[in-house]
């Protein structure tokens, strides 16, 4: 695979993080790992940790945040960065009702920017809103690639069967 462009990852939202750590720490350990100078990450760590809504918190221990307020950082400081190529795998689902809004319009603003955008998904709707082509993978083989709403309506069609007809 060949890439042009500055890619920004979503897999696994808590890990690479030190729970010893505090969420500022923690902001900028992930943004080196990332690849970000610490000149970078000191103009934008408020932003990230508005985006988060975790200021109460930055001075909290990192491994005292739940599950969902850890993922609130990950998510922050990978989508603030104006990425070329976005790849998020299953995590659009991070935080509470407002939070997964203000995550999906987040998405959509990059997406609309230009960033080609990779999304890993069961989501239907999420898939439906949010992608123009749709690769359906079952078990690591290809079953079919398309437009979105085609694939989707087969996906459907394939969890009310419960899967006949495909190996």
């Amino acid at each position: 695979i060949e890439r042009n462009g500055n890619i920004s990852a979503l897999l696994e939202l808590a890990s690479g993080f030190d729970g010893d750590l505090t969420v500022k720490e923690n902001a900028y350990l992930r943004g080196a790992m990332l690849g970000y100078t610490k000149e970078f990450m000191d103009e934008t760590y408020e932003q990230i940790l508005d985006f988060s809504e975790l200021r109460e918190f930055e001075e909290r221990p990192f491994k005292q945040l739940s599950t969902g307020m850890q993922s609130r950082l990950a998510f922050s400081i990978a989508s603030l960065v104006q990425p070329e190529i976005l790849i998020l795998d299953e995590v659009l689902s991070v935080g509470d009702g407002a939070f997964q809004e203000k995550s999906a319009a987040k998405m959509r603003e990059i997406i609309d920017g230009g960033a080609a955008t990779i999304l890993v998904s069961h989501s239907l709707g999420q898939i439906r809103e949010l992608c123009n082509k749709v690769l359906w993978l079952h078990r690591g083989k290809q079953v079919a690639f398309g437009e979105t709403e085609e694939i989707c309506n087969q996906y459907e069609k394939f969890l009310e069967g419960k899967g006949k007809g495909i190996s």
